[in-house]
């Protein structure tokens, strides 16, 4: 896009509550001042007013008149007052993110910096916990497939995780509820996890079969977070159908 085109520009709410937002546009001018010429800020521009539950988002472009204005953003429940911010332009998308006592000026798209808050911060642990539920899972249906008793150590390590992976999907879930958006990742995740809860179910009433694992077969997705959750999820599947097809 040219320097001067004006950025889709929005305002995201990433503050922990609801709050209300004012954002004012200043326009820039030349001002002259004992014969020497400035630019300076005029108010002179439209204000709007928002009430805005948390990750969500209002599309403000139709405010900006120019890439070079500036935007005033006011957010007293959050802390902020007066928050000035211009410089914008040769981007293709600037979202000015809400957070406690700041306001922070994002070259992105809502949607984007959602889905990167799902990822880095609600589903930061994801791998690690699929990972010990696997490998205790697989310890169980060894013993399982061999006649042994289940170990009540891997039987914690495996509850525990799944535990785990639900506390975050109820997360993860909450966020797209309030957002208003569907990310695939959590789809795959939450199929997943009930397939887990189903194999560990069946390991402890002792009804585990090679069928019943056959089915438990993922569909494919399209995004490559899905995707490699899915792809996970069939080494492990993989893996316990060899064992109990081996016993």
């Amino acid at each position: 896009m040219s320097a001067s085109q004006t950025p889709k520009v929005y305002l995201l709410n990433m503050y922990p509550g609801n709050v209300g937002v004012t954002v004012t546009i200043e326009t820039p001018e030349l001002v002259t001042i004992n014969g020497q010429q400035y630019w300076s800020f005029s108010p002179n521009g439209p204000s709007y007013s928002y009430i805005m539950a948390p990750y969500k988002y209002v599309d403000i472009t139709d405010l900006i008149s120019s890439c070079n204005d500036n935007v005033v953003i006011s957010a007293p429940d959050a802390g902020i007052y007066q928050v000035g911010y211009q410089g914008f332009c040769g981007v293709s998308s600037v979202t000015f993110v809400i957070v406690k006592n700041d306001v922070n000026m994002v070259f992105s798209t809502p949607d984007d910096i959602l889905k990167s808050y799902l990822y880095d911060n609600i589903l930061k642990n994801m791998n690690t916990d699929l990972t010990q539920a696997y490998q205790a899972l697989i310890t169980l249906i060894s013993q399982y497939a061999s006649g042994q008793s289940l170990s009540q150590s891997a039987l914690s390590t495996a509850s525990s995780a799944l535990q785990q992976i639900n506390n975050m999907l109820q997360n993860a879930m909450q966020l797209e509820n309030q957002a208003s958006l569907s990310f695939e990742g959590v789809s795959a995740l939450q199929q997943v996890y009930n397939n887990l809860t189903q194999i560990y179910e069946s390991l402890t009433n002792k009804t585990l079969t090679v069928e019943e694992l056959q089915s438990l077969q993922l569909p494919s997705y399209s995004t490559p977070e899905a995707s490699t959750i899915a792809s996970d999820y069939t080494q492990f599947l993989n893996n316990a159908i060899n064992i109990m097809q081996n016993a």
